[in-house]
């Protein structure tokens, strides 16, 4: 069983008054949900130039495109759908919610072994190497008990096949008027960069919930953009209740004082939760949140893909579950040294989305917001580089205009979603892999060297994707807004 969660023209004048109009509705002027820039005349002319920005498309890069997406592209746009509605290769993760809600519809609890589960709905005895119950929270559950009744195989197609909508929906409303308004052209690259990349391909093989949660936060940038932050508060307590780490983006809107996202967060995440509790009962969450939570995090954490800060701190200082050779072996060491980089991190965005004050400066805020959750979770496996996408785009529009930053944002994008681990991982480290699944194999075990350098190039990318957020603000040459505005 493979591991767990391991512009054309500027934006109408409309919106930015009913922005206006909807904060003084709800709060006083004098309160945090007041924007402290300049005049509404000012702020409604800035967010048309912010709107407008894109870089300019050459002939050359039209036609480079247009080739790599009828044939690269589309070649692996085939073998993505092979992984969505071909054949299961064996057991995956959504094995864990289709079991866990055909549990529940012949009356066993949706936390039992799995081994036991498998054994009921596959009717066959299945040898687990990993995870021995399923590891996701119970919202999770919910939202496959309508494929409970299908088999796991059909049940994993239609999923995959949601899945897929609501990427499609995702990037309709990235490239929407309301959203970055971008020119049909940058369809191709986005296109291009997404298929081929090793977190949908893990998406699509392991029938994972990101894409769902990648529909919530586009909802809510798009939602907290256009001033109506009730509602996009609530997208993220949604996104909370089904994987709970989204939660951190709560972070977000107390920095920036908007009183009512925070209601929302609260609101979504207990409407959510509380609809979970009059389906499978109270006492589902409380298993989960005192058995199964802390034995997937004690576990999992160390291993090889997981590319947040205790992951890279649990596998240079833990060597209790066997897959690295630590620097030392001081667990403790790495508790007190991931809760201190975490909360280091955490105050420097909450200072970063404090002093944003303008469209331009709130995105990149939330770009670093966004990344910063993902290196605060204790686990971030490498298909969560799925949620990275609209605030990926968000940050090469506000590089327009400076090649090094795109330089640099350009090769981050590479090593995160182009390059596959693997290959760098088995070229390197010997043995038959972290996990030797096989009879016979002999499980690859990662040195110290190994730690600090090929099995944290994840992790390392996503620390200068969070340092190139916070440092991405706003451009004050207006010669260089003018470079950037939209060409026919």
């Amino acid at each position: 069983m493979s591991v767990p969660d391991g512009q054309t023209d500027g934006q109408p004048d409309s919106r930015s008054d009913s922005r206006s109009d909807s904060r003084s509705d709800s709060q006083p002027a004098a309160n945090g949900d007041q924007v402290a820039s300049g005049s509404s005349a000012t702020a409604g002319s800035s967010a048309e130039l912010f709107n407008s920005e894109r870089c300019e498309w050459s002939s050359g890069a039209k036609v480079f495109w247009v080739a790599v997406s009828l044939t690269i592209g589309l070649l692996f746009a085939l073998s993505i759908g092979r992984h969505a509605f071909g054949p299961p290769k064996g057991l995956n993760d959504f094995v864990q919610e289709w079991t866990s809600a055909r549990n529940h519809l012949v009356g066993e609890p949706i936390y039992a072994p799995l081994a036991d589960s498998l054994k009921r709905h596959f009717r066959r005895e299945v040898q687990l190497t990993t995870i021995q119950v399923n590891a996701h929270p119970p919202s999770c559950v919910l939202l496959t008990l309508p494929l409970a009744r299908f088999s796991f195989t059909r049940a994993l197609q239609i999923w995959n096949g949601l899945s897929l909508a609501m990427l499609i929906v995702a990037v309709a409303l990235l490239f929407s008027r309301a959203g970055l308004g971008w020119s049909p052209w940058y369809l191709l690259p986005v296109f291009a960069l997404t298929v081929t990349s090793n977190p949908l391909a893990q998406q699509m093989l392991q029938g994972q919930l990101n894409l769902l949660l990648l529909l919530l936060l586009t909802g809510f940038w798009l939602t907290a953009r256009s001033g109506r932050w009730a509602w996009a508060g609530v997208l993220v307590g949604v996104a909370g209740a089904i994987k709970l780490f989204p939660l951190y983006l709560g972070l977000y809107f107390l920095a920036q004082r908007r009183w009512l996202g925070v209601l929302g967060v609260g609101a979504g995440f207990a409407i959510t939760t509380l609809v979970t509790m009059s389906v499978f009962g109270v006492d589902v969450y409380v298993e989960y949140f005192r058995e199964v939570a802390p034995a997937v995090a004690g576990e999992f954490q160390s291993y090889w893909p997981n590319a947040s800060i205790s992951g890279f701190f649990r596998k240079l200082l833990d060597g209790s579950v066997g897959h690295t050779l630590p620097l030392a072996d001081l667990p403790g060491l790495a508790s007190l040294l991931t809760l201190a980089t975490v909360l280091a991190m955490t105050i420097a965005v909450g200072l970063r989305c404090y002093r944003a004050q303008d469209d331009r400066q709130r995105d990149s805020a939330m770009a670093a917001c966004v990344v910063a959750m993902l290196l605060a979770s204790p686990i971030t496996w490498d298909h969560y580089f799925l949620l990275l996408l609209p605030f990926l785009a968000l940050l090469w529009q506000q590089a327009c205009g400076a090649p090094a930053r795109q330089a640099a944002l350009l090769l981050l994008i590479v090593l995160m979603f182009t390059v596959r681990p693997t290959w760098i991982w088995d070229a390197v480290i010997p043995g038959d892999g972290e996990l030797a699944l096989r009879a016979g194999d002999v499980p690859s075990v990662g040195a110290t060297w190994h730690v600090l350098t090929v099995l944290s190039y994840e992790f390392y990318s996503l620390v200068a994707l969070w340092w190139l957020a916070m440092r991405s603000g706003p451009v004050a040459d207006e010669t260089k807004m003018a470079r950037t505005a939209p060409v026919a």
